[in-house]
């Protein structure tokens, strides 16, 4: 087992002013990683990540899923920005999308609860989540009622798939890297 440290960092000098931060996050009880490029096509959406209940060809484990990073490469054909849209899927049917642009990164993350959190300082913590990414989206067509549903109730579907489509006229390339205990 192994101990995954993300660390988030922003360097910014605004008129004459530093602003700089760093955010540390360690995720604990990591036991496999995967890391892929992916060419993702413009024509058609594409399945990149397939989530289940037990293990599969290409299919990661429900409970087992720490954490998992989509970082659009670019595209190797144009100079042009080429956005990659993400439609992450759950068990109830529910889904939503996000547009990454070129050179940025989108994290998605299991949940735990406040007693798995030991702050190490006021910048990192150390993390175990025992319910990988399950219970951790809502998806509605209106607004989703939060309020009513606790934080590990079965009114959020867990993660199912991922799927991806290059939102431009060209391929663009993808890296995915997924963490799991």
């Amino acid at each position: 087992m192994a101990d995954l440290r993300v660390d988030i960092k922003e360097f910014i000098t605004l008129h004459g002013d530093k602003y700089d931060s760093l955010n540390t996050l360690t995720i604990k009880e990591i036991d496999e990683i995967s890391k892929r490029v992916v060419t993702i096509p413009s024509s058609s959406e594409k399945e990149i990540m397939s989530v289940a209940s037990s293990i599969g060809s290409g299919t990661y484990i429900t409970e087992d899923i720490q954490y998992a990073r989509f970082t659009n490469l670019g595209s190797p054909t144009t100079t042009g920005s080429v956005p990659v849209v993400l439609t992450f899927k759950n068990n109830n049917d529910g889904e939503f999308a996000v547009k990454v642009d070129e050179g940025y990164s989108y994290v998605y993350s299991s949940v735990g609860v406040t007693s798995d959190i030991t702050p190490d300082n006021t910048a990192s913590a150390a993390l175990t989540r025992p319910g990988g990414v399950t219970n951790t989206f809502i998806a509605t067509g209106s607004s989703a009622n939060i309020y009513d549903a606790s934080p590990h109730s079965s009114s959020f579907g867990s993660l199912s798939n991922v799927t991806a489509i290059s939102s431009g006229s060209y391929n663009c390339t993808l890296e995915l890297f997924v963490a799991s205990k």
